[in-house]
């Protein structure tokens, strides 16, 4: 069963919002007010998850009509956000939203043929291409740990072959960081192709889905068939944040309750319900969640709770805190960890730099052979000879990180109170002493 567990596969609502605003839509009407409410009053009680709290919020719409709380609003996106916080406020329920999208409205009451259907959807490709398709950024950080970025779980139909080849990219990797921080949510179908990367063949249900309308549970299974490696042992790490959201925490879920991923970061959103889109009126459409997952783990979801991180940090720093992670756990598992050390001392060090007295900088700056340290606005760059200048980050009081390259430090060789030579540190363990010029 593919569900869409939020309003889009990238989270760029406000901005659709602030677009169709530009085009001065016209006035809502008391009337028009009226059959809204009534209409979505219609959908919540057939539709909903929760069949007591949809009574709940036709109760307080219907009383906030009759009182005349929207008497005054003759603006139709302030109508639709005023109505969609009544229904939050009621059910704690944020995949709630009332939009106003006629062009949406005229072309599904057109769709009546697959093909209708099919030209519909491609008009969201060109959007979904711009990001990627929420394929956001792939790449290697120190120590061969994979990265993705990921902001948005697109439907497979669209970025399936997106994510094929992202996948392929960090199948060489020791260890994989997927960062969800800014990720609202998407579609079940890419959380099942990418939850299967970590998994063997063994089929296992990932996540049951039960229906409202039908008062039957689905399940999601892991693929059999997986273009590319699968990563069944491989640690995986991924950043969560109060902005991971509906779909992006179904994938967390999966991983934390089965024991396969770390979660770094900070509690993530609690939107666990996925949604259908209800036509409403010729402009106004409505998300209503008609369905809720249920984790065979756990029995239930994350709604309203959230997914707590086992690594809590501030958003901020969830990355350097995963990498931290990440090259300890394989430093753990190998006697060859050098590499992997080395990268750890990188990293804390440049999180937790020292102070040093502009004093002692003044005693370092100078000519050390082709390489200088240059003193400028009260910090040390090293120089070789006219090239670029790199700023040194203080992590004792004669030894320095480069700000901008992972594989040197530079270590003061200090005698009677001067600096008499540098010495380039490298993470293969080579070393390499240059004097300074008298």
């Amino acid at each position: 069963m593919k569900k869409t567990i939020t309003m889009l596969c990238i989270a760029a609502l406000p901005a659709f919002i602030s677009v169709q605003a530009q085009n001065k839509p016209e006035p809502v009407t008391k009337q028009e007010k009226q059959q809204a409410i009534e209409t979505i009053n219609k959908l919540l009680i057939a539709d909903y998850i929760y069949p007591q709290v949809a009574d709940k919020m036709v109760s307080t719409l219907s009383t906030n009509l009759k009182k005349g709380n929207y008497n005054s609003i003759t603006d139709p996106f302030e109508f639709a956000e005023k109505v969609t916080a009544d229904l939050v406020s009621v059910s704690n329920d944020r995949h709630f939203i009332i939009q106003i999208d006629p062009d949406w409205v005229h072309d599904s009451k057109q769709a009546i043929s697959a093909k209708d259907s099919l030209e519909m959807a491609n008009r969201d490709i060109s959007e979904f291409r711009k990001d990627n398709f929420g394929f956001k950024d792939v790449k290697i950080l120190n120590g061969n740990i994979g990265y993705l970025n990921l902001i948005g779980f697109c439907p497979t139909s669209y970025a399936g072959e997106t994510a094929v080849a992202a996948m392929g990219l960090l199948g060489n990797t020791d260890a994989i960081i997927i960062d969800l921080r800014e990720n609202g949510g998407g579609d079940s179908g890419m959380v099942q192709l990418l939850a299967s990367y970590f998994f063997d063949e063994a089929p296992r249900v990932l996540v049951g889905f039960y229906d409202r309308k039908t008062n039957q549970t689905e399940h999601d299974y892991n693929l059999q068939y997986l273009p590319g490696k699968r990563m069944p042992a491989k640690n995986l790490y991924i950043l969560t944040s109060r902005g991971t959201f509906s779909a992006a925490e179904g994938f967390t879920y999966i991983m934390k309750n089965r024991k396969r991923a770390t979660i770094v970061g900070e509690n993530t959103g609690g939107g666990a319900h996925p949604v259908e889109r209800e036509i409403v009126n010729d402009r106004f459409t409505i998300r209503i969640p008609a369905s809720r997952p249920i984790d065979p783990v756990t029995k239930t979801d994350w709604e309203g709770a959230g997914i707590a991180p086992d690594i809590a940090v501030p958003v901020k720093d969830a990355l350097v805190a995963a990498q931290i992670k990440a090259l300890g756990d394989l430093a753990a598992k190998t006697t060859d960890n050098q590499a992997y050390l080395w990268g750890i001392d990188i990293l804390k060090g440049r999180q937790n730099p020292v102070t040093i007295d502009i004093e002692t900088l003044k005693t370092y700056a100078g000519k050390y052979g082709q390489r200088n340290i240059v003193l400028e606005n009260g910090s040390l760059y090293f120089q070789k000879g006219e090239g670029e200048k790199h700023k040194l980050i203080p992590v004792g009081r004669d030894v320095f990180l480069l700000e901008d390259i992972d594989d040197m430090k530079i270590k003061m060789v200090v005698e009677n109170g001067r600096a008499a030579a540098l010495n380039r540190l490298f993470d293969n363990g080579d070393s390499r002493l240059d004097k300074r010029d008298e």
